[in-house]
This record gives C-alpha cells, sequence and structure tokens, in this order.
C-alpha cells in the first residue's frame, strides 16, 4: 500500500481536520496547550458577555423600579387627602363602637354576677357531695403496719 503524499494537504482535507491538524514544526504539547488557551479565553469571553447582559438587566430593572417610584409619589397628594379623611372617619366609628362594646361588656359582666350569686346554694351543695364522697364505696387502703 503506497501513500500518497498529497493526501494530507489542506486542500485534501476537510475545514474541520485541517484546522486540527498539526502544524509542521510545532510539537503536540505545545500544539494542545494552544488549544487549549484558545479555548479557555473563548469560554472566559462567553461567561463575561453572560455576566454583563446580567448586569444589564439589573441596571433596566432598577429603572423601572425608579420610574415607579416616581410615578407613584407623583400621584400620592390626591391619595393622602383620601387618606386623611378616611382615617379620621374610621377613628370616629371605632370610638363609637368601642363606647357601644364597653356598654355591653358592663351588662355581661353584671349578669354574669348575678347568676353566679344566684347559684350559691347549688355550688355549696356540690362541692359538699365531692367532698363526702359516698363511704359505702371507700375501699380499704390503710396499710397495716402491725400484723
Amino acid at each position: 500500500m503506497m501513500i500518497d503524499s498529497n493526501e494530507h494537504t489542506p486542500e485534501r482535507l476537510g475545514a474541520r481536520e485541517s484546522a486540527l491538524r498539526v502544524p509542521r514544526g510545532c510539537s503536540l504539547i505545545r500544539w494542545l496547550v494552544a488549544a487549549a488557551l484558545v479555548a479557555v479565553l473563548n469560554s472566559g469571553c462567553q461567561q463575561r458577555q453572560h455576566a454583563e447582559d446580567r448586569v444589564q438587566a439589573r441596571w433596566e430593572g432598577i429603572g423601572r423600579t425608579w420610574e415607579t417610584y416616581v410615578a407613584r409619589e407623583a400621584d400620592s397628594p390626591p391619595h393622602l387627602h383620601r387618606a386623611d379623611r378616611y382615617i379620621r372617619q374610621r377613628l370616629s366609628r371605632d370610638a363609637r363602637a368601642a363606647e357601644r362594646d364597653f356598654r355591653q361588656v358592663e351588662v355581661y359582666l353584671e349578669r354574669d354576677l348575678r347568676r353566679w350569686r344566684e347559684r350559691q346554694p347549688i355550688y355549696r351543695n356540690k362541692a359538699a357531695e365531692l367532698l363526702r364522697g359516698k363511704p359505702e364505696t371507700i375501699e380499704h387502703t390503710a396499710i397495716h403496719l402491725f400484723l
């Protein structure tokens, strides 16, 4: 089998093969180091572009936030007047409700106290019954010390 010397010329190799071919006069190690360096530099540039895109997106987000803040501050004076009116109405309503509720709580307390006083005989009888117990059901549990 005879090897054609024209077989490995750039015209005969595809673009990919010629790009990956080790040039004459260059050692394989040098060529691998150079190829690795090119690959690292290319990936570094891509990462940097990605980082710059992210920073740009954040700056645009800050700009939108600032515009929203400025627009809402420009609208706030009429809202403040409405809020002031609402707060005054709410405080007045809550004060009336609290006065009414305090009177109702007073009624509840008086009713509960009256019921408690009226039921004192019932409470006293039930307490006596519980304390007295039922002597007929008591078991002998005394310790017999001297048997």
